[in-house]
């Protein structure tokens, strides 16, 4: 599985673009020139998306899978009720979607669902819609699924190894976060 053999944060109290400045200086120092590749994970904010489009513009995007989840369990619960049978019977094709990378089928399903609902409800899930649709380049996990898969059947080839060594969400740095924050 993905392992983090080192890890950096920055923080500041000066803005995104104190925290820009930062971030990048960062990066640079722990050797993004020399990389070969850069992935830059996020919950899907916008101001994050800028970030990386301005600061590591040849980076590979990914929404954090976990909040891609979250976000679908939202509407479920708000469909069905928190934790019910049915709200688990309503995403579960919804999240192997998303992991399968059929991101459009899963915006699909959700837009034929909205004329169904009433306004308010309308309105969330328009919201979310929005969220997949910004977001549907940043959701290839197949891939790194695939790959790790491979790994645990020792089946694996080089390039796969790679794969399944990239996290899927943004765990280790929002746990760093929090214990920052706390």
């Amino acid at each position: 599985r993905a392992v983090i053999s080192q890890r950096g944060y920055v923080a500041t109290r000066s803005g995104i673009e104190g925290l820009t400045r930062q971030l990048h200086r960062e990066a640079l120092q722990r050797g993004l020139t020399q990389a070969q590749q850069v992935l830059v994970i996020a919950d899907g904010a916008v101001w994050i998306w800028n970030l990386a489009k301005d600061r590591f513009s040849n980076a590979r995007q990914q929404l954090d899978l976990y909040h891609a989840d979250e976000n679908l369990w939202a509407v479920a619960n708000d469909l069905y009720g928190k934790g019910t049978p049915e709200a688990r019977a309503w995403v579960a094709p919804l999240l192997q979607q998303v992991r399968d990378d059929q991101t459009t089928a899963m915006i699909q399903t959700l837009a034929e669902l909205k004329p169904t609902l009433l306004q308010a409800q309308q309105e969330k899930l328009q919201t979310k819609i929005e969220y997949f649709g910004n977001n549907a380049d940043r959701m290839k996990y197949k891939e790194i699924i695939q790959a790790r898969k491979a790994v645990d059947e020792g089946s694996a080839t080089a390039e796969q190894i790679k794969l399944a060594n990239q996290p899927l969400g943004s765990g280790a740095i929002e746990s760093t976060c929090r214990q920052y924050q706390c």
